[in-house]
């Protein structure tokens, strides 16, 4: 994938501004602190807001047509609460046109990976926050995507629930193309190697998360954004 110059506005407020990056078939961390402009690059990317500037070109991950398919997980995921999980994920499947003789067994083997077996008959609106957000990342992998974008995934989770969700990711990208956004470092260490950094609308670091650590990756990561903004 290849983002080329994007720019976005909302009014007068430059939200990107000329951010251009490759994406490859790894991991990769979008970090940033709120407000940087990362829910806005993943929604261009997912072709969700309109662009003003610049490109977003994915053929490196399958084609920008009708080949291609993007697994999204929203900041914030909800859904409709009476449902249980597994029919939740049948219903977003046939939402998402996966045939009907392969939708049970794709629904179970998102459910496997996801760990969400023993809520696969348990309703939305009984889950914990961490266990709606592994539902969240299910629906995700729904499909065999090409690329996965996951905005905050760890969002209003404990410390338990990140580790389990941590065990998550690092099992889906073993087959998958994943961006993930966050604003913790904590989130991505152990999951992703390498990282682009956003803050004001603009890229300011491309390259290894272990690169990023002087000492550590957190004063690596605040030292920059102090270098950043002069």
């Amino acid at each position: 994938m290849n983002i080329s110059n994007l720019s976005k506005n909302f009014g007068r407020k430059q939200a990107l501004e000329g951010v251009s990056f490759q994406l490859d078939h790894r991991c990769t961390a979008l970090l940033g602190p709120n407000g940087a402009g990362k829910t806005t690059l993943i929604k261009c990317i997912a072709g969700l807001t309109p662009i003003i500037g610049g490109k977003v070109i994915l053929d490196d991950l399958g084609n920008d047509s009708a080949g291609l398919r993007v697994g999204y997980l929203p900041q914030s995921f909800s859904f409709l609460p009476n449902l249980t999980v597994r029919e939740a994920l049948n219903y977003l499947g046939n939402l998402s046109k996966i045939a009907a003789e392969a939708l049970d067994s794709e629904v179970e083997s998102v459910i496997e990976q996801t760990n969400l077996s023993e809520y696969a008959e348990v309703r939305i609106k009984a889950l914990s926050g961490g266990t709606a957000r592994r539902l969240g990342i299910a629906q995700a992998l729904l499909g065999s995507p090409n690329l996965i974008l996951l905005d905050e995934p760890t969002a209003g989770l404990d410390i338990e629930e990140r580790v389990k969700l941590k065990s998550v990711l690092s099992l889906a990208k073993e087959s998958n193309s994943i961006l993930i956004s966050t604003h913790q470092v904590e989130d991505i260490v152990d999951v992703c190697e390498r990282v682009l950094v956003i803050d004001n609308g603009r890229l300011i670091y491309d390259g290894l998360l272990c690169d990023l650590a002087q000492p550590t990756i957190e004063k690596g990561y605040l030292a920059l954004l102090e270098k950043a903004r002069g």
